[in-house]
């Protein structure tokens, strides 16, 4: 039996959707305001297992720049560390000014399917006279157990 291309392509579609892994859990109410005025909101968490991500919305509400450098930012699910898979870049927020990441976090050995993230966002604000101030917050999420 001979397969269209488009047949081979729409079973190659459902392979690759059906291999993602891990359900999103959806957050309302996740945000934190540190020192400085950042502000952090967590919109989602996909847990699966060997990777952790995590979509993120940061809004600068200081009167200076806001810079996350990415040693800046952790996860810890259940006490155990992740490890940041993102490129070498640096987050910049001017005053007002909102961005959303997703970032990803590797673990090894694998974690459970539910528990309780944590992230961490360390961060430095500069002030209108140039001098930089070390901050950080962090977001609990907790995670059940979807199925």
């Amino acid at each position: 039996m001979k397969l269209s291309s488009r047949a081979v392509y729409a079973l190659l579609f459902v392979i690759a959707l059906s291999s993602c892994g891990g359900k999103k859990v959806k957050y309302d109410d996740v945000q934190v305001e540190g020192a400085g005025g950042l502000k952090a909101e967590v919109e989602w968490l996909k847990n699966k297992r060997h990777t952790i991500d995590v979509r993120v919305v940061l809004t600068n509400g200081s009167a200076g720049n806001v810079a996350i450098k990415p040693g800046g930012l952790s996860l810890t699910f259940d006490g155990q560390k992740g490890e940041f898979k993102g490129a070498d870049w640096t987050i910049s927020l001017l005053p007002n000014q909102t961005d959303t990441r997703n970032l990803s976090f590797l673990f090894s050995p694998k974690v459970k399917k539910e528990g309780l993230a944590v992230l961490g966002i360390g961060y430095d604000v500069q002030s209108d006279k140039g001098k930089a101030k070390a901050a950080s917050i962090s977001l609990k999420l907790p995670v059940p157990n979807k199925k």
